[in-house]
């Protein structure tokens, strides 16, 4: 007598090879006659399988008993990494090797991994304090108390918390600028959450500006630390919205890898490059290497340029235009 098979699985094949065997049974022959990674990335959301790295718990819950793991374990599709976590064939061995450890990807590491904009390339990881010691040597380790890791790679808010403690101030600037910007999360639980961790990030997150790059970020401070007045993502009539407005009259573009290798991009921005200084605007374009390795002589350009301004009559024209005259 067949039962129905448990939810979620696709219907095993009536064969002589699983006839005497139970529903759940079934199920585990079947799925193991076929690509076992695919299968299992297929019942278990994406969440619960970041970086290619499961828990039990996450199995467990997605349908997947003892008898199933250990035939997945048996074909390859499963690789034991310590007690209670899996790695997929198809696994980033970053996020592995946090797991290894005794951790799970934190910090910056985490916050990369969901698309936000990080400047520093070490491994951070979030781990008890004994377990630090199986990691890499160039590798952050968090011991602060937090939830209990569930997944090989914290959430964004639990990333960004690790990271409020851990930070710079200008990089974790540009970590709550890029979060933002990205629809993460929003302005008002960056800066709730910056309220729990003191007075100098709650400072910073009072400085946050709508930037949509950390080169933006970077580029705005190093120009306001030199006392020069400088706005982000700056509306212009007729122009359309430029990255960074210097001094009312000076823009400031960064241009992404992205600039480069698309041709409408290109054509757009020449255009609105004409257009600007057909207004009386100047125009300076940066790189990622202009901004990031090359910072100290691109500030000395910009406060060159800045130090030859346009007449006392285009500047208040400039400002009828924008608005702030």
């Amino acid at each position: 007598m067949s039962s129905t098979p448990e939810p979620g699985f696709p219907q095993a094949p009536e064969s002589a090879e699983v006839v005497h065997r139970s529903a759940p049974e079934r199920q585990i022959a079947h799925l193991a006659t076929d690509n076992w990674g695919m299968r299992i990335i297929d019942h278990i959301p994406p969440a619960d399988r970041r970086g290619g790295v499961i828990t039990t718990a996450a199995l467990h819950r997605n349908g997947f008993g003892k008898v199933a793991i250990r035939r997945a374990v048996n074909r390859g599709s499963l690789t034991r990494i310590r007690r209670g976590w899996y790695r997929l064939a198809q696994a980033q061995e970053s996020v592995v090797s946090a797991v290894r450890g005794g951790g799970v990807m934190s910090c910056c590491s985490a916050l990369a991994f969901h698309g936000v904009w990080v400047l520093t390339d070490h491994h951070h990881v979030r781990t008890s304090r004994h377990a630090s010691e199986r990691l890499h040597r160039r590798t952050c380790c968090h011991h602060r108390r937090r939830r209990a890791p569930s997944r090989a790679v914290d959430d964004v808010d639990v990333a960004l918390d690790v990271a409020m403690d851990c930070l710079p101030d200008d990089e974790l600037l540009i970590v709550m600028e890029s979060v933002v910007d990205k629809g993460l999360l929003s302005l008002d639980e960056v800066g709730a959450m910056a309220a729990g961790h003191g007075r100098r990030v709650t400072r910073l997150a009072m400085r946050m500006a709508p930037a949509q790059s950390g080169t933006e970020t970077i580029l705005r401070l190093a120009v306001s630390a030199l006392r020069r007045a400088v706005r982000c993502q700056v509306p212009i009539p007729g122009i359309g919205r430029v990255d960074l407005l210097a001094d009312g009259w000076l823009i400031l573009e960064c241009d992404s890898q992205r600039w480069h290798l698309d041709p409408k991009a290109w054509a757009d921005d020449r255009r609105r490059d004409r257009k600007a200084a057909a207004e009386g605007f100047r125009v300076i374009r940066l790189t990622y290497d202009d901004v990031v390795l090359h910072l100290p002589e691109t500030i000395q350009d910009i406060m060159a340029a800045i130090g030859h301004p346009p007449g006392r009559a285009t500047r208040r024209r400039l400002a009828t235009l924008l608005g702030t005259a």
